[in-house]
């Protein structure tokens, strides 16, 4: 992926902590840090959230701690169920969300109630490709290799025009084969990301750009419906903070920081050939 949320996520945190920097006088020993919440829920999907707490700012350790001993619950019409610790501050439940349905979270942190609520938005309809199979054919002009490509891939389907929807290319082979070979002086990790993850848009189509493989071989291309909350975090944060803004980050988490939120998703597959 080229950008994933939780780099988004250590964003928004640095974007926060700045402004508790600019708006009150606590030193490090008075200052209460807030639970992160990172939790996506998706439909089909068991539940899986992630809690960390937010860093003051200026503190010389910048690694993210996890809160390992909450009593999560998650609420679904009138039931309440309580997540499983897995350590890492990873909490799973094998509860899986449907689409149309609100669900609840809640736990308590240093005697404060952190809570959130999400409805899981329906999966797209008559998601289509206009190929299934693009070619790529690397050629050599003496001094190095251009890659030829075939048009771009449209992608459409149906629902409502003012949603997000976001698309994801995944590739599915154990050992890809790059479509550009690495130099003699290129590093493993110089190696292209095996998969690409569009920003949130508006619409309902979007234009794969064949340059987004960087492998050949056979991808899922999962279309994501997404609610506000989650695209928000994209839109806030879209120029990396170049310039620190003061206001609040974007979050939906009572009393705390990060994101609960529902999402569904549809599935096609292409192949990458030469």
């Amino acid at each position: 992926m080229t950008m994933t949320i939780k780099k988004y996520m250590a964003v928004v945190l640095l974007a926060f902590t700045v402004i508790q920097a600019c708006t009150t006088f606590e030193t490090y020993s008075e200052y209460e840090p807030l639970p992160v919440v990172e939790g996506y829920l998706k439909a089909g999907s068991p539940i899986s959230i992630k809690v960390t707490e937010d860093l003051p700012f200026g503190a010389e350790d910048s690694t993210f701690v996890t809160l390992d001993d909450l009593e999560i619950s998650i609420g679904y019409g009138s039931e309440t169920y309580t997540m499983t610790a897995e350590g890492e501050g990873i909490y799973s439940l094998a509860i899986i969300p449907q689409e149309g349905e609100t669900y609840t979270m809640s736990f308590e942190h240093n005697g404060i109630q952190i809570s959130g609520y999400t409805t899981i938005p329906y999966h797209p309809e008559n998601f289509n490709l206009s190929t299934d199979q693009i070619s790529v054919t690397v050629k050599s002009d003496g001094y190095m290799e251009r890659p030829q490509y075939s048009d771009p891939v449209y992608s459409e389907w149906t629902g409502d025009a003012d949603d997000y929807y976001l698309v994801v290319l995944e590739n599915l082979e154990e050992a890809p084969v790059s479509i550009l070979e690495l130099s003699d002086d290129e590093e493993e990790e110089d190696i292209p990301m095996r998969g690409f993850r569009s920003q949130p848009v508006q619409g309902l189509a979007f234009q794969i750009m064949p340059q987004s493989f960087n492998y050949y071989g056979d991808y899922n291309v999962i279309l994501y419906h997404l609610n506000a909350d989650y695209a928000s975090l994209y839109e806030d944060n879209s120029s990396e903070l170049s310039s620190i803004s003061l206001s609040p980050p974007p979050s939906n988490i009572e009393n705390g920081l990060g994101i609960f939120t529902g999402m569904s998703t549809d599935t096609l597959t292409i192949s990458v050939t030469d």
